[in-house]
Formats: C-alpha cells, sequence, structure tokens
C-alpha cells in the first residue's frame, strides 16, 4: 500500500498490479464483444472531469439476493468516479442496464467482503490484509481500502 494525498486527506491505497494496464483492455474487448466471463461485468460510468464515458472490468458479488461491487485495487478512478456520479451501467453481453449505486461504509461492507474474500480467486486475495480466518474487525478496517458499491435495482433486465 502507499500513501497519496486526496483533497486535503492522505489515503492509504492499493498499487495497482503492473499487469492490469495489460489485462483490463483484453478483458473489456473480451465482455463488449459478448463473452461470458463469469461474474464480469462491463461498467461505464461518466468521468467526473472529463465527462465522457468509461468502461471498466468488474465484478459482480451476489449475496442473499443483493448485487454488489468490490474495488480490490482500492481507489481506482473507476471508484472515484462512481462516487461522483452514483449511478452507471452495467453490461453482460449484448444487454446493458442502468444502475443506481450506494457506497457501503466499513461497518456494512465488512460482511460483504467476508464472503467476497471466500469467492475471489487466490491470485486476488493478496491485495487484501485480511483472510478467511480474520475477525469482522479486521475486516472493518480493511473495509477502508476497499470500497463496496451495493447495486440499487433500476427498471429494466438485470446484466
Amino acid at each position: 500500500m502507499e500513501s497519496v494525498r486526496l483533497g486535503n486527506e492522505r489515503v492509504q491505497r492499493h498499487v495497482v498490479p503492473f499487469y492490469l494496464p495489460l489485462v483490463n483492455p483484453l478483458v473489456k474487448g473480451l465482455l463488449r464483444l459478448g463473452m461470458p466471463m463469469g461474474p464480469m461485468r462491463l461498467l461505464s460510468v461518466r468521468g467526473r472531469k472529463s465527462g465522457r464515458e468509461r468502461r471498466t472490468p468488474v465484478a459482480i458479488l451476489d449475496n442473499n439476493g443483493n448485487r454488489y461491487i468490490v474495488s480490490v485495487y482500492g481507489m481506482s478512478q473507476w471508484v472515484r468516479n462512481l462516487r461522483a456520479e452514483g449511478e452507471g451501467k452495467l453490461r453482460k453481453r449484448w444487454r446493458s442496464q442502468s444502475i443506481r449505486v450506494v457506497e457501503l461504509s466499513p461497518k456494512d461492507a465488512a460482511p460483504i467482503l467476508m464472503v467476497g474474500l471466500a469467492k475471489a480467486p487466490s491470485f486476488l486475495k493478496k491485495y487484501f490484509e485480511t483472510t478467511a480466518d480474520s475477525s469482522m474487525e479486521e475486516f472493518e478496517r480493511d473495509a477502508v481500502h476497499h470500497p463496496v458499491f451495493k447495486i440499487e435495482e433500476n427498471a429494466g433486465r438485470p446484466a
């Protein structure tokens, strides 16, 4: 983790792995072509500075009938854009769904992180400070570094 300045405060964020800029365009392209990729969806959200639509692949976590987006790599640009907009579009194959999101507090995000970490592939688990054996308090501390957004369904088919 490294510390960065965000406004007047210092925020811890995870360093994005070197391979992500190489892999993300490939995954994005496959998702745009309609390739099924498990829980992966293409998230489109308007850039907070440019106003242009930005797309990034994200994994959707299903838990107790609700859907969530978890930021594995911390305070990424898509997280900042989604915070600013509060809405976006999810695309799965050729279907697109407008969504609204609510960012969860660390206390509310902790149980979601616990479930997500149990389902996550091993190469992603190293970006979390918690393990399957961690306490809820430890997940709550880790949730500060991994924003979790609850998807509120809008009219339309789910993506």
